[in-house]
């Protein structure tokens, strides 16, 4: 499961990107982040994983920890290289 996708200064959000069963490792994913970062050149996004860690790291993106950790609600926040474009 993808998580939501947001962009740092402007606080825009997006649902929760799921991919569907059988689709893992066929591009998909990564070519959906491609169209976020075309439709919002020049700004940072960032993304909370939900079980996407080796994604969001494929990508290039790097990881944040987090100081909460509570167990209940952290999800590792992924950033993406500064000034997408």
């Amino acid at each position: 499961m993808l998580a939501a996708i947001v962009t740092i200064f402007d606080a825009m959000a997006s649902d929760t990107v799921r991919r569907a069963e059988g689709t893992r490792r066929r591009g998909l994913g990564r070519e959906a982040v491609r169209l976020l970062e075309e439709a919002h050149p020049g700004r940072q996004l960032a993304a909370f994983s939900q079980r996407a860690d080796e994604f969001w790291g494929a990508l290039g993106w790097q990881r944040h920890i987090q100081l909460n950790r509570n167990p209940q609600l952290y999800r590792p926040l992924f950033v993406s290289p500064a000034g997408v474009r």
